[in-house]
């Protein structure tokens, strides 16, 4: 009876870890693409490329939500409640 009971715990335990994981994955290449449009912003704001300070500025907001959205899949993780 405790050995089935361990594996289903052992199981829940590595979905959960599996979870983790990809939760930090997709986070870390939010927040890498939130530097890459900022720094592309950058270069339309200075004027290096040709195209308009609206769509920059779209940029820069898209930048700033995936900044955010990176950082709370990072910090912020789901407690582990194993029945």
């Amino acid at each position: 009876m405790d050995e089935g009971m361990d594996k289903e715990i052992l199981t829940t335990l590595k979905k959960i870890k599996n979870n983790r994981k990809r939760r930090t994955l997709i986070g870390a290449f939010l927040i890498s693409a939130s530097i890459i449009l900022s720094e592309v912003t950058g270069f339309i704001f200075i004027g290096a490329l040709e195209v308009e300070k609206g769509i920059g500025l779209e940029l820069l907001m898209i930048s700033l939500a995936f900044l955010c959205m990176g950082i709370y899949l990072i910090v912020h993780t789901p407690p582990i409640i194993i029945d």
